[in-house]
């Protein structure tokens, strides 16, 4: 009988489990944040009976992408089928933060509605006042003593209470100053304030009772990470140090506690269909319906191509899962190192915690000293300051993305520049800011400002001379150009040129000195054209 009544309540147990659904906790262990989006790793446990089960892992983020959902650690146990949902009756827990900021905002408007019934009660007090200042009638005469003793009380009180009402104002001020902090603050650590919670149930037929570790794998939105770069010129005989961050953001409704982070550069929102280019044939167009069988092989070769490229998508999944990602000690911050075949990972070290809200989380990915050829650059007609530029070869090594960059100069902040790792040409060039220490003056020659006529052409002579000078205490190379227009009208041309030693590109009229200037030393350049025109006609100088 004892037997009979294990096996019931064992039925019961199965039976209840599979109509209900059992309810399972799961804790992420790791995240892997794409450029656009993040794939969750959750960790969960549950013992299960021998037939079909439906396990429920509930309070999760309501942003998961449904078809990325991926079970492991089944034994011998088959997915039944695999649901995700909005749990419309579950609400997002608080966080610690969140409920000392709600309990700081209830304070505060607690002690703001004790100012304003204190308002109110002066108000009606001051009214009382105003409405009894007859301190005389036909059946009562009053001393002149009691009357400047009711006077100078209505003065004393009434000047209290408007004292009284301008303290709680500015108090009530400050107060609504703070509830507004405080709501910011809220707004910044809640992020996109989402109360739904997406749940994935899992039902699994299963031969015999087991207890299993399981692995839920889903992909993500609303969440990234984007590079930024800290580079620190020391001075231009020392080599570049160059800091390679990621600002990693999240706000998909569930905080990321104490997890391990990769950080990759793919980008999952990519389209990664390769493009098929067929031949494109011209015909005559009548103005004739299609016919039905016509209509069904159209419709059947574009599922015969669909068919194809979905195979060629799917031989190249196997591909890069075959890539060898043979791992290896990166640096102090990175465990290792992955390079696939279309993108890169980061495995960072330390285990971070991501909550969901509006704050960024900076993660140093790597540090590394890289030389440089270093060389100024002025263009004084248009700016008369001059730019260092730093010259970085061998930089694909380091797997940088574009991005901009806070510049460093000789321990000074220089402002902000863009790297462009994507670019064809095979140095990366890369802005370092003004230099003060060069200084470029551009000024027009006074026997060039003439204007002649020679019969019905107009003839303008324009001459320039440029200073530099070195204030430094090293060398430097400089890249001086300036330019002399280029005509696109036959009746305008341009001749004369007296240029110096200088580069000319005769098609965009770009002049260009190479200058090596010691220290303390300065240089001259100068040169000159002569534009003629007809003289009935006017010219954009």
């Amino acid at each position: 009988m004892q037997k009979i009544f294990i096996l019931f309540l064992s039925l019961t147990v199965t039976l209840s489990y599979a109509s209900n659904g059992k309810k399972t906790p799961s804790k992420i262990e790791s995240v892997t944040v794409y450029l656009n989006g993040a794939q969750i790793q959750r960790s969960a446990a549950s013992s299960i009976f021998s037939g079909t089960t439906e396990l429920i892992f509930n309070d999760l983020s309501p942003d998961i992408n449904k078809n990325s959902i991926q079970i492991s650690g089944l034994k011998d146990a088959s997915i039944l089928s695999i649901n995700y949902s909005i749990d419309y009756l579950e609400k997002k827990k608080n966080s610690l933060e969140v409920k000392k900021l709600k309990e700081q905002l209830e304070l505060l408007l607690a002690k703001k509605n004790k100012h304003d019934n204190l308002l109110l009660g002066l108000a009606h007090e001051l009214k009382v006042l105003e409405n009894n200042q007859q301190i005389n009638s036909k059946e009562t005469q009053l001393s002149l003593d009691r009357v400047q003793q009711i006077s100078t009380y209505y003065r004393t009180r009434t000047t209290e209470i408007n004292d009284k009402r301008f303290s709680i104002n500015k108090s009530i001020k400050w107060i609504n100053k703070e509830v507004s902090n405080l709501h910011k603050e809220l707004r910044k650590v809640q992020g996109d304030a989402k109360t739904q919670r997406g749940q994935i149930k899992l039902k699994i037929d299963a031969p015999r009772a087991a207890n299993l570790s399981l692995l839920i794998t889903y992909n993500i939105r609303n969440a990234g990470w984007y590079p930024l770069y800290d580079i620190k010129a020391i001075d231009t005989q020392k080599p570049l140090n160059i800091t390679y961050k990621a600002n990693v953001y999240q706000q998909t409704g569930s905080d990321w506690k104490d997890v391990k982070i990769v950080l990759s550069t793919g980008d999952p929102s990519t389209n990664n269909s390769k493009p098929i280019l067929n031949p494109r044939y011209l015909n005559f167009v009548y103005n004739k319906p299609e016919n039905k069988r016509l209509q069904q092989a159209k419709s059947a070769q574009f599922k015969a191509e669909v068919a194809k490229m979905k195979m060629k998508e799917d031989s190249l999944e196997e591909e890069i899962a075959a890539a060898d990602l043979a791992p290896r000690v990166y640096n102090n911050t990175v465990t290792e190192k992955q390079e696939g075949i279309t993108n890169t990972s980061f495995q960072i070290t330390k285990k971070y915690t991501i909550n969901s809200n509006e704050e960024v989380t900076i993660i140093e990915i790597d540090n590394f000293e890289m030389p440089a050829d270093y060389e100024h650059y002025a263009a004084p007609e248009l700016n008369e300051d001059v730019f260092l530029t730093a010259k970085l070869g061998n930089w694909e090594q380091y797997n940088l993305l574009p991005g901009e960059a806070n510049m460093y100069f000789e321990g000074s902040y220089a402002g902000k520049t863009q790297i462009d790792p994507q670019a064809t040409t095979e140095n990366l060039l890369v802005s370092l800011g003004v230099d003060p220490g060069i200084v470029v003056k551009r000024k027009q020659l006074d026997n060039f400002k003439s204007k002649s006529f020679i019969g019905t052409t107009k003839i303008v002579d324009r001459g320039y001379e440029i200073t530099i000078k070195n204030n430094k205490s090293v060398a430097i190379k400089l890249v001086l150009e300036d330019r002399i227009p280029v005509t696109q009208n036959k009746e305008i041309k341009i001749e004369d040129f007296k240029i110096g030693n200088a580069k000319y590109n005769t098609k965009k009229g770009i002049l260009q000195w190479d200058l090596e200037i010691p220290s303390k030393g300065s240089e001259k350049k100068q040169f000159s054209y002569r534009v003629k025109y007809p003289k009935n006609q006017r010219i954009n100088f």
